[in-house]
């Protein structure tokens, strides 16, 4: 297991593992601290470092909170407007996108467990007559 180790630069770290010596950085953006490995170089971590911050700075990010906000219902609504003239999106959009949207359309995404998924996936296979669910 490698070690980490501080740097005089505030925000960046120095990573030394079996593999040789890396460079590190630590920001906050969207409410949570994040941390990721950059290369070899102190110079290129001090640049990436400065991007990182402008980006959280500039709401580059989008906040915890308003990620919470999202349902279902708008997440197809997203999906759709990227999917427009898709060869394959009418078929979708009748087959499988209507039948979430029917159960999920109002549950925020972080309330939908796998457990939901899966009660859905097992009433959709009773409702095939092949018993197949077409997810």
């Amino acid at each position: 297991m490698g070690q980490y180790l501080k740097t005089h630069y505030p925000g960046i770290f120095k990573y030394v593992g079996i593999n040789g010596t890396v460079y590190g950085i630590d920001y906050y953006a969207g409410g949570k601290k994040r941390r990721e490995i950059v290369g070899p170089l102190l110079g290129d971590a001090r640049k990436k470092l400065e991007e990182r911050r402008t980006l959280a700075k500039s709401g580059g990010y989008e906040s915890l909170a308003n990620k919470r906000k999202i349902t279902f219902g708008q997440l197809v609504k997203k999906y759709a407007e990227i999917q427009k003239g898709e060869r394959y999106f009418e078929k979708t959009r009748k087959y499988y996108l209507k039948p979430l949207m029917d159960v999920f359309g109002d549950n925020k995404l972080y309330q939908i467990t796998p457990l939901d998924i899966e009660d859905f996936k097992r009433s959709e296979r009773k409702l095939q007559p092949n018993g197949k669910s077409p997810l």
